[in-house]
């Protein structure tokens, strides 16, 4: 399984997200932050938001959050690495706290990482709305408004290099925990810069 930095990323619009009250979306707000995107939109009409209004809502956000609405919907790759570290980080500190055992040390951890942004960020985005949950305002029907194609248990465990039953029994609650991380880290980022550009 390829890393999820090595993961091309299709061109096209992304797809429809919920607006803010200027009627501007978020698909749109990110691509006028992240100009030289792969999935550069053309936004038609006037922009109702500068470059400057957007840079200044971004300014008191969670960084971890914005990389990765950046590397989610906008297909940002400059973001990758500082967002895989981040995360990294993070959930070796986790692994700390809650003395999770395991061997080969940070190898695993890495592993699941990389898995974890690989599909939250990357490649398998529901196709139909290609990572946004909705299409035209509705939750998709292809992915039951998730954004994503998961994984089955056996091409995780595969891709980290463990046997499915040790994929069960110990690594596939920790999966879900760096997926709860991920999603903590975007939902906050969108609601600040909702409430700072509405």
């Amino acid at each position: 399984m390829p890393s999820w930095n090595s993961a091309e990323k299709n061109a096209g619009n992304c797809g429809i997200v919920p607006s803010t009250k200027r009627g501007t979306s978020m698909t749109e707000i990110l691509t006028r932050l992240a100009p030289k995107s792969a999935q550069m939109i053309r936004i038609p009409g006037e922009a109702t938001l500068t470059v400057s209004d957007i840079a200044a809502a971004c300014a008191g956000a969670n960084e971890t959050g914005l990389n990765i609405l950046l590397a989610k919907v906008v297909g940002d790759r400059s973001v990758q690495k500082p967002l895989f570290y981040a995360i990294y980080r993070q959930v070796a500190e986790i692994a700390i706290k809650e003395k999770w055992k395991y061997r080969r040390g940070s190898e695993k951890i890495r592993s699941l990482v990389n898995l974890a942004l690989y599909e939250y960020v990357g490649e398998p985005r529901c196709p139909s709305c290609r990572g946004t949950r909705y299409i035209q305002h509705n939750k998709c029907q292809t992915c039951k408004g998730s954004g994503y194609l998961r994984f089955d248990d056996k091409q995780r465990a595969a891709a980290i290099g463990v046997h499915a039953s040790v994929w069960l029994r110990v690594w596939r609650d920790r999966y879900a925990r760096i997926f709860q991380v991920l999603g903590y880290h975007e939902s906050d980022a969108v609601h600040s810069l909702y409430k700072r550009l509405t």
